[in-house]
């Protein structure tokens, strides 16, 4: 499974969070700041969230903090020694009512804003400092998830309906454009990303036979499609297309903006570990790339400079999904790509593609066999119970 979330999640403050206030350094790209009750003015364009050699703004702005995908932020009051002091300063409620609960996001805070989308591809805009709700984009239709939005250039990027990639006017709500990414088939379940001009999202496969993962990037002035890369070599999702589907990619985008790369983590094919008269994968032969792999691809053209993948004939649902770059410039080593996800492995590849290193982190039990009989205890693995064609189970214990 993709998603973990309770049945009902309350976003919750803590006043302690003043590392978000305004005396941080600001962002010039960020929206102007109002107070409530003010007269609403139109927000300065935003271009998106700062690449890491950015002075950093000491928000939120990118589903992973910045386009490395770092997550993580040096600028923060809240340590080891302060966080034992946190308290809620107030709540603010999200709807359950999709399979995983009510949100599987990062919120996204912005100039004394947080943007959330709730796995019923609702987007809440709340204020920062009272947790009074800004406006909120209605649509009600659940996903399977993750999902989440973007912010940039005045608008909200958003899953709407698991169907259309959604821009909303990030001062009313109101939506100015929506792109549909999935006549294809699949369904839409990731956070977008913004740079560079456009918007960075998939139309994932997850569970749903016949559905190809493909990577979009929209134009983020009119939502037009500027390219879109498939991640399945195999035009008739290897012979099999009324059982097969696979390589979607659910996790955000990392990118480099002076290189022009985005890089894309994706996941197993399916069913997995096989189906009814093909056990251990049989209906899908073969190495299957571009699954369970890391993709670089040119954020201007969509074309694929390199490609990695971590496991081949992945029966265990061993997704490559997380995607980022450390600099480590300052060490004197240039930067590395980080590859890794529920296979349980960390790999670092230089920018070129190439494999430096390659680390086994937790426990590991039959996660590289290619075929096995029977009820089998894999580690790391997964077992999905809603798949009636299974032809054997794996137990995953994290």
């Amino acid at each position: 499974m993709k998603v973990r979330s309770l049945s009902a999640i309350l976003l919750l403050v803590a006043l302690s969070l003043a590392a978000c206030g305004r005396d941080a350094v600001e962002s010039p790209e960020a929206p102007t700041t109002r107070s409530v009750g003010e007269p609403a003015e139109p927000p300065a364009p935003v271009a998106g969230p700062p690449a890491p050699a950015a002075e950093p703004a000491l928000d939120w702005p990118a589903p992973n903090y910045d386009h490395f995908s770092t997550r993580a932020t040096f600028e923060s009051r809240i340590d080891s020694g302060s966080v034992h002091g946190l308290t809620e300063a107030w709540r603010y409620e999200l709807p359950a009512g999709a399979p995983f609960g009510a949100a599987a996001t990062t919120p996204i805070v912005i100039d004394g804003t947080v943007y959330v989308g709730d796995l019923l591809t609702n987007v809440h805009t709340v204020d920062l400092a009272t947790g009074d709700r800004r406006w909120l984009a209605k649509v009600d239709t659940a996903v399977f998830g993750p999902s989440g939005v973007a912010v940039g250039w005045g608008k909200v990027f958003a899953n709407k309906g698991g169907t259309e990639v959604a821009a909303y006017s990030a001062e009313s709500g109101d939506e100015l454009s929506a792109t549909n990414l999935v006549e294809s088939g699949g369904a839409i379940n990731i956070q977008p990303v913004v740079a560079d001009g456009k918007v960075l999202a998939t139309a994932s496969s997850l569970s749903q036979v016949g559905a190809r993962g493909v990577l979009f990037a929209l134009d983020q002035e009119t939502g037009a499609i500027r390219w879109s890369f498939d991640t399945i070599e195999s035009d008739d999702l290897w012979s099999h297309p009324e059982l097969n589907g696979g390589g979607s990619a659910w996790y955000p985008s990392a990118v480099d903006l002076a290189k022009g790369v985005s890089y894309w983590g994706t996941s197993n094919p399916y069913p997995f570990p096989g189906a009814p008269g093909f056990p251990n994968g049989a209906s899908w032969p073969g190495d299957n790339r571009w699954t369970n792999s890391i993709l670089a691809l040119d954020l201007d053209t969509g074309r694929l400079r390199w490609g990695h993948q971590a496991v081949a004939h992945d029966l265990f649902d061993h997704d490559a999904v997380l995607a980022a770059v450390a600099d480590l410039t300052d060490e004197g080593q240039g930067q590395v790509i980080i590859s890794t996800g529920k296979l349980g492995r960390v790999i670092g590849l230089d920018p070129s593609g190439t494999v430096l290193w390659e680390t086994p982190a937790g426990m590991h039990k039959n996660d590289d066999l290619d075929s096995f009989q029977g009820e089998l205890e894999v580690l790391p693995g997964a077992s999905s119970p809603r798949l009636p064609w299974r032809t054997a189970s794996s137990t995953c214990r994290s």
